[in-house]
């Protein structure tokens, strides 16, 4: 499981592939301009999610938004 705040990796074709190919379950903040309080916050808030999403296989993205988990992929 990755948590991460740069969700520019699923627009870098290397990296998303890469990530695509090591099966990653990856969680990111899609606000680059969040202070440290905000995106612990978010973190902390969406905690029991981001660990039961994290049980199923990858590979996949998610935003943690302030209303909870938004697949950014793959894409249905």
């Amino acid at each position: 499981m990755i948590l991460t705040k740069d969700d520019r990796i699923r627009r870098f074709p290397p990296a998303r592939d890469a990530a695509f190919d090591s099966r990653a379950r990856i969680f990111c903040l899609p606000n680059a301009h969040l202070t440290t309080a905000e995106m612990r916050a978010r973190f902390l808030t969406n905690l029991n999610r981001i660990v039961q999403r994290a049980r199923k296989e990858g590979p996949y993205m998610y935003a943690i938004d302030t209303g909870g988990l938004r697949l950014l992929w793959p894409r249905d």
